[in-house]
């Protein structure tokens, strides 16, 4: 039976779950989970415990270290691990950038998030976290971290109540005909074939007008924002596509589409 949340976030795994969550229309703003992976694929105790402490040792500077390079064609990053909590941020320091000038506005964009998440968990009656594993995810989460999280969750924020909704890729379940397991009360796993067909597409990406299409199917999300946010989100929205042309406003970005050259 579909249910109506006045919150819905993404606790991973990696960035397909909040992806998936705006495919689906159930996310209106950027909380910390979302941009951020774990060196471990089974991470949702690690995701617990960040949420349980506040975010203790999160982005402290000291622990952070370069670990690799991302890019993705228009998005090039450096990749920052935290050695002590082994969260892994992928997009958040462009490529070749001064650490030092950087990690300011980056700490203060995490702190922003984690409040925002913490604040909008406390003005909610029903939440739910959605965790959605990668297609090519070799350990499965367990159902003992979904209750967990659960577990945590209720507690910390007193009077929220909590579910979990796991997804999970199984080739076997055609995505028309999902197979749905109540791990526990309150914690609902759905498993189905998300694997992307397109070639072009990398391995840990599922196939996310399916897997948003499954979502709906159990989850509405009340849309809490101003008329004002909503105002913001589509222009971010705006300009966040035309950046991946190299432009910074529409005549930039249609430049760009019909000369099929980046904007200057």
């Amino acid at each position: 039976m579909k249910k109506t949340y006045d919150l819905v976030f993404g606790v991973g795994n990696a960035c397909s779950a909040t992806q998936t969550l705006r495919e689906a229309g159930l996310q209106f703003e950027s909380f910390p989970f979302d941009w951020v992976a774990y060196t471990a694929e089974d991470d949702l105790d690690a995701r617990t415990e960040a949420l349980r402490t506040d975010f203790a040792h999160w982005f402290d500077k000291g622990d952070l270290e370069l670990s690799g390079r991302f890019d993705f064609g228009w998005h090039a990053r450096d990749i920052y691990r935290n050695r002590r909590t082994g969260v892994v941020f992928n997009h958040d320091f462009n490529r070749g950038e001064d650490f030092e000038a950087a990690y300011g506005g980056v700490a203060v964009k995490y702190a922003r998030r984690v409040e925002r998440l913490f604040g909008r968990i406390r003005a909610s009656k029903r939440v739910l976290a959605f965790r959605l594993d990668r297609p090519d995810q070799k350990v499965a989460t367990p159902a003992e971290s979904c209750v967990r999280l659960k577990d945590m969750l209720e507690k910390k924020f007193s009077g929220v109540s909590v579910d979990v909704l796991l997804m999970a890729h199984d080739p076997a379940v055609p995505f028309e005909s999902p197979r749905e397991s109540r791990l526990a009360d309150g914690v609902l796993k759905v498993s189905f074939d998300c694997h992307c067909e397109d070639p072009r597409a990398p391995v840990y990406q599922p196939d996310f007008m399916k897997t948003a299409a499954v979502l709906s199917r159990y989850v509405a999300a009340v849309d809490y924002r101003t008329s004002a946010e909503k105002r913001h989100f589509r222009e971010a929205r705006r300009r966040a596509h035309w950046a991946r042309f190299g432009a910074k406003t529409f005549w930039g970005y249609l430049w760009a589409k019909l000369t099929g050259r980046k904007a200057k």
